[in-house]
């Protein structure tokens, strides 16, 4: 029942999708356990894995996209394909917004892309079926993210520097888009836009080369620039999540890689307040809620290439395995948590699937 592949009509899938994106008020999870410390009830969604998912109100949004191009949605219970009459294969899906509109990334033909394994063209999918935003932009982008009133910031690389080496691109301006009746296209300046909260902010890292690391970010909003202030003893590698009171997650580094084990070095952070809080070595946070709750993985033994990970939350300073917090079936691991939402419920994929936890909430 959890591999059933059909078509769906591109407008019935919309509607599907829109009638989910009902969101709720934002608000902390309300976490108790039962008496076996069990936090998370489990119920698996889907037999095949999912490369992104997203959570509306309980309801899980899947998508795979695979390296044939031939991506797939999972709602309500079902894998259907995404109908693609653009030419170009889907390489990657960057969110979905409240009116159920699908963004994402396809892979530019090659000599038109501006870097190898770069994808340059952003799409759109809405009730009138699938579209590039190549005519609003006027440039060859790559979207970064959507909020959930449909504002996506996209990128634009105009010169990469060192592309073996790992450095950033040197000559990147970053772009806001709204769509609806009056879809414009704004350029807010050089920089790398990284993510975007639903209030609208943009966390911005500043066009400075440097191999891999951020070093200086911006929040910007209404046309202004405020700087975020950095004070910490690692180096900062990637952010994953930004939310609506600026808290911000991401991966950093710590010295110099072991030969042996490059990545063995990395690890997860929290900022919060400005305040940067480690969450454990060898993590890789996924996602985010309003609360600030983090969830993703964590290599448990072994080395980074072992790819014995475990699905992880952290809330107010702890981190949980969520194979020792949710009430998964036995012989089931929880390798990765995808998605996590404002009433606390989190999309996990595994050696089964994926599985959708949901707090256990307090009796009476």
């Amino acid at each position: 029942m959890y591999n059933v592949t059909t078509r769906v009509p591109q407008s019935i899938l919309l509607g599907l999708l829109s009638s989910v994106f009902l969101w709720p008020a934002d608000a902390a999870p309300d976490y108790h356990s039962d008496k076996a410390g069990i936090l998370f009830t489990a119920r698996r969604i889907s037999g095949s894995n999912c490369d992104k998912a997203f959570l509306v109100k309980g309801s899980p949004i899947l998508f795979q996209c695979p390296p044939t191009g031939k991506a797939r949605v999972f709602i309500r219970g079902r894998w259907t394909p995404l109908v693609n009459r653009t030419g170009f294969p889907i390489v990657d899906v960057r969110g979905v917004d409240d009116r159920g509109e699908i963004v994402g990334n396809v892979l530019a033909p090659e000599g038109d892309e501006p870097m190898a394994g770069q994808p340059s063209k952003p799409f759109v999918i809405s009730s009138g079926g699938m579209r590039l935003l190549h005519d609003l932009l006027k440039v060859e982008a790559s979207v970064r993210a959507v909020n959930r009133s449909g504002y996506v910031i996209a990128n634009r690389y105009d010169t990469y520097v060192g592309a073996l080496t790992g450095e950033f691109p040197s000559d990147d301006t970053a772009y806001v888009v709204s769509r609806g009746s009056n879809s414009t296209a704004v350029q807010i300046g050089k920089g790398d836009a990284l993510a975007v909260n639903d209030l609208g902010q943009v966390l911005l890292e500043t066009p400075v080369v440097r191999k891999s690391l951020i070093t200086s970010l911006y929040v910007w909003q209404d046309a202004k620039r405020t700087p975020m202030p950095l004070s910490h003893d690692w180096s900062i590698t990637a952010i994953s999540s930004f939310n609506n009171e600026a808290d911000i997650a991401g991966t950093y580094q710590t010295g110099l890689p072991d030969i042996n084990y490059p990545f063995d070095n990395y690890g997860a952070f929290f900022i919060h307040h400005g305040v940067f809080h480690k969450i454990h070595e060898m993590c890789e946070p996924t996602g985010m809620n309003n609360a600030g709750d983090v969830v993703g993985n964590w290599l448990v033994t072994g080395h980074a290439g072992d790819e014995d990970t475990h699905a992880f939350v952290y809330r107010h300073g702890k981190l949980m395995d969520l194979n020792d917090v949710s009430q998964v079936p036995p012989k089931t691991v929880l390798r990765d948590a995808l998605a996590i939402d404002d009433e606390g419920q989190i999309i996990a994929k595994g050696n089964r699937g994926v599985y959708l936890l949901s707090p256990v909430r307090r009796r009476g």
